[in-house]
């Protein structure tokens, strides 16, 4: 929108519609891995066992430059559901999916344990739906459950230390 005063005490406004660059992600397909990455671990022949628990989140904690615009923390992580044993999360961008997000989680989760799962549960069918491309070349099947009791414990931790006002139990009401 411009607006043009000129000479007279008339004002004149004019519209331009302009095209957004705009570039569609892929939200709600499988998300793609990196084949080498997968290759290097289908060729060590690891074990398999245990269950892997994986979600992603947001944090309240935001990251950008003076005068930029800011955004939120994003994190995927992964634990050993009967040990609670926790693996290295992954933060992202804004711009990463979250499927990109769940698929670095697990296969670092799995370069870290040395071990394949022999399951991989998530909260949703959009995650499942995220990991079934890594799933189907890794040979893990995904499940989708109504909790994930292993990384509730972790989860909350992260966010604690993210200084989310949401799990911080040691912060008066009105600060």
């Amino acid at each position: 929108v411009s607006l043009d005063t000129g000479r007279s005490h008339n004002r004149k406004c004019s519209v331009t519609l302009t095209p957004a660059q705009w570039s569609p992600l892929n939200i709600f397909g499988p998300s793609d891995y990196n084949k080498d990455r997968v290759n290097r671990i289908l060729i060590q022949r690891l074990p398999v066992r245990n269950i892997l628990e994986v979600d992603h989140f947001y944090g309240a904690a935001t990251f950008g430059g003076k005068h930029e615009r800011k955004a939120c923390v994003r994190a995927a992580i992964a634990a050993e559901a009967r040990s609670g044993f926790a693996f290295p999360p992954v933060l992202g961008e804004p711009s990463d999916t979250k499927g990109d997000l769940l698929v670095s989680v697990v296969l670092g989760a799995i370069e870290s344990a040395r071990f394949l799962p022999q399951e991989i549960r998530v909260t949703g069918a959009d995650s499942a739906m995220a990991l079934s491309s890594l799933a189907n070349a890794l040979e893990i099947s995904v499940q989708v459950a109504e909790s994930l009791p292993a990384l509730e414990e972790f989860k909350q931790h992260m966010l604690r230390m993210m200084d989310d006002p949401g799990t911080n139990l040691n912060r008066d009401p009105g600060e």
